[in-house]
């Protein structure tokens, strides 16, 4: 009997927010996890294509550096797209 009144209490409201807060609290944030492991892969990656293929690599690099010191939006705002229609 013992046994159905701990499992009542384990399926209860206050225990399942208990373990919903325990384990909300102990994960780490997954977008900077995301974040950190696709900047490693991507590190990999060019490091692997400067080896094999250093003209390319050297190329795809050029490309990545022209678009980031570049003033020109890559992608439109479609709020200020739709801002531009209504006006």
């Amino acid at each position: 009997m013992d046994e159905n009144n701990d499992n009542v209490f384990q399926d209860s409201t206050e225990s399942l927010l208990i373990e919903y807060d325990r384990k909300k609290h102990s994960r780490p944030d997954d977008s900077a996890a995301m974040q950190a492991l696709l900047c490693i892969l991507l590190c990999a990656v060019l490091f692997a294509g400067s080896i094999y293929l250093p003209e390319e690599t050297e190329a795809l690099m050029e490309k990545v550096r022209r678009l980031a010191f570049s003033e020109k939006e890559l992608m439109i705002n479609p709020i200020d797209l739709v801002l531009a229609l209504l006006k």
